[in-house]
């Protein structure tokens, strides 16, 4: 199953981890910003 990350301090917390593992994540970041874009996060759980 999929939700969606909506609190701040976890998707902030998320979003780091996903930085350190793929460094690309902060230019996909930098790059849509400027639009107004919030790139989701998302929890996945099994059924």
């Amino acid at each position: 199953m999929a939700t969606e990350v909506t609190d701040f301090d976890e998707y902030a917390r998320l979003y780091a981890l996903a930085v350190q593992v793929f460094a690309g994540y902060g230019d996909y970041r930098a790059k849509t910003a400027p639009m107004g874009r919030r790139i989701p996060v998302f929890r996945l759980e099994p059924r």
